[in-house]
């Protein structure tokens, strides 16, 4: 089964400042070839993943090592799993839940029009950690 998945990672000076032809012909023969590669960020490296695997666990463990191999002072910071066509974020689930405690002990309407729309989904997220 293909899973998708993006991971983040954060470069070491010296891969940083290297060729970016040299930083993907290492990550191609780690076997990063089912991933689109972005390097837009100075110092950051965006790698979005379509790879197969019997689960996602193992498809996002795989290819941390295939990166780490490639790339061993690699730092990952970031990782986004998309399920049913929905990306989801940890950061970002883990944050919509502190604002959305915050706001059931202190209401203000400001905010109710921001986590109107993200309270069902996010509470069933929540319950199924």
């Amino acid at each position: 089964m293909e899973h998708n998945f993006i991971l983040r990672y954060q470069l070491d000076p010296a891969d940083a400042a290297s060729d970016v032809d040299d930083v993907l012909e290492r990550l191609g023969e780690a076997g990063c070839t089912d991933a689109v590669v972005g390097i837009g960020l100075p110092g950051k490296i965006t790698l979005d993943f379509a790879r197969s695997a019997t689960s996602l666990q193992q498809a996002i463990r795989i290819a941390v090592a295939d990166v780490e191999s490639a790339i061993p002072t690699a730092v990952l910071y970031s990782k986004e799993v998309t399920e049913n066509g929905e990306e989801v974020d940890e950061v970002l689930i883990a944050r919509l839940a502190i604002m959305e405690c915050d706001f059931a002990l202190n209401p203000d309407p400001l905010f109710a029009s921001i986590l109107d729309p993200l309270h069902i989904g996010l509470s069933q997220r929540l319950l199924a950690c």
